[in-house]
């Protein structure tokens, strides 16, 4: 349970970085992560308190500690001071064991990656009232990042096909059909009889069932800019568009690379009439993660 195919890579999920993550990580500022030294023992959130309490002399009160993945624990301090304090003990003795502790940040458990792709989309189909950037970013979770939505499908301008630019680790891995389900608002039952009423008038709506509305969306990559191929021009130091250009050749829309490096950019036409099965794929493109 939990493991993946030999070779299989694990389905991945694109989010947005969110004022909520910056707000939390500022709260995690003076945190440490707690691990003890035989996970074996079921040791619980009160024995670390009192494990770190009795170790630094600071009651209880001066820090809070949650049980966090895997098999360790989140000791979030109020101040540096504390935070210090807290380090300047370790490792704390516990039972026939030990708390080691370190310095919280966001790279724990986590690998730096790079996507050397950028795409130009359009997604036919989506519903006038689902146009939003969250929509997208959402029906697109797995295989991109959207970076921005073009001014006429931001503004509404023109609402025939949804534009958007996106980064990927895998053009090829975009599939030219899916299908996206918006879920239907529930209509609250009243019962004329009192008792019915009280029974059964604060029950969920979708107690048995949940309405959705499937509408089968197709997707049109448009443009590719490869940085991964990129190369330095000749002279560095001379204008050069090929870092100032979208892909529909407007300096105003720019990748955002040095000038003077240009990615590789390919252009597509749009197949309105069959599913797209022509996209190239990139050569070794699940091994060029760092």
């Amino acid at each position: 349970m939990g493991s993946h195919p030999t070779g299989a890579e694990p389905e991945r999920c694109y989010v947005e970085r969110t004022p909520v993550m910056d707000a939390e990580q500022a709260r995690l500022r003076f945190a440490l992560i707690g691990q003890v030294g035989n996970a074996s023992r079921n040791l619980t959130a009160a024995d670390v308190a009192s494990a770190v309490a009795a170790a630094t002399g600071l009651g209880v009160a001066a820090f809070t500690v949650t049980p966090s993945y895997p098999e360790s624990f989140l000791i979030i301090c109020p101040s540096q001071d504390i935070c210090d304090h807290v380090l300047n003990s370790n490792p704390i003795p516990m039972a026939a064991t030990y708390l080691s502790v370190r310095p919280w940040t966001r790279m724990i458990r986590a690998s730096l990656k790079m996507l050397y792709y950028k795409v130009g989309l359009e997604l036919d189909g989506i519903p006038e009232h689902t146009w939003d950037p969250d929509m997208a970013r959402k029906l697109l979770a797995k295989y991109t990042w959207v970076e921005r939505l073009d001014q006429a499908t931001a503004s509404k301008a023109d609402m025939s096909t949804f534009r958007l630019m996106a980064w990927t680790k895998d053009p090829h891995g975009i599939p030219p059909t899916m299908v996206l389900s918006v879920a239907e608002p529930e209509p609250q039952v009243v019962y004329t009889d009192a008792v019915m009423q009280r029974v059964f008038g604060n029950l969920e709506p979708c107690l048995r069932e949940k309405h959705v509305l499937d509408y089968p969306i197709q997707i049109h990559l448009r443009s590719i800019a490869d940085f991964w191929s990129r190369s330095p021009s000749p002279d560095a130091s001379s204008p050069s568009d090929n870092g100032d250009s979208g892909p529909d050749g407007n300096p105003d829309r720019s990748y955002g690379f040095r000038q003077g490096v240009g990615p590789h950019l390919s252009g597509f036409r749009r197949r309105d009439d069959v599913a797209q099965t022509a996209v190239p794929a990139p050569t070794t493109a699940k091994e060029r993660a760092p």
